[in-house]
């Protein structure tokens, strides 16, 4: 059974524009047509495109993608396939090499986000104090010029 690029779309939340750029930039492997040049995509098009989308939410570069997808479409599960001798160890270290450096980068971002986030915590802790401050001197009916002229 094959599915047309709407249904792709809705079903990966993909959109069409996006789906016809990773086909036309070689990311996603050529989707076959019908004798009218509509696009078919099969199960495992969609397979590719979630694959894709995944890699894509954790901030790889569609370069670094690409081979993934690429060995993705040509064996399968790589592991799979180099237990029953249809892969090299090779093609397996090379994927896990990609993985892992793709999680250091993500690790290196997430301490950044948390760096920030602290940083972004002692403003706000700041400006709150200041708020508070305000309040008091409000409802003591002072005013921030009385106050410093004390």
């Amino acid at each position: 059974m094959y599915l047309t690029m709407q249904e792709v779309a809705e079903l990966t939340g993909i959109s069409a524009y996006t789906i016809r750029f990773y086909e036309k930039s070689g990311i996603l492997p050529r989707i076959e047509r019908s004798e009218s040049g509509i696009r078919r995509f099969s199960e495992a098009d969609v397979a590719c495109l979630r694959y894709i989308a995944d890699f894509k939410k954790t901030g790889m570069a569609l370069e670094d993608i690409a081979p993934l997808i690429a060995e993705i479409s040509r064996y399968g599960c790589i592991l799979n396939k180099y237990e029953q001798g249809e892969a090299t160890e090779q093609s397996v270290i090379k994927r896990y090499q990609l993985l892992r450096e793709q999680q250091q980068r993500l690790l290196e971002q997430r301490e950044n986000l948390d760096r920030m986030l602290a940083e972004v915590g002692r403003k706000l802790e700041r400006y709150e104090r200041h708020f508070a401050a305000q309040s008091a001197l409000a409802a003591s009916g002072a005013s921030a010029k009385e106050s410093i002229e004390r």
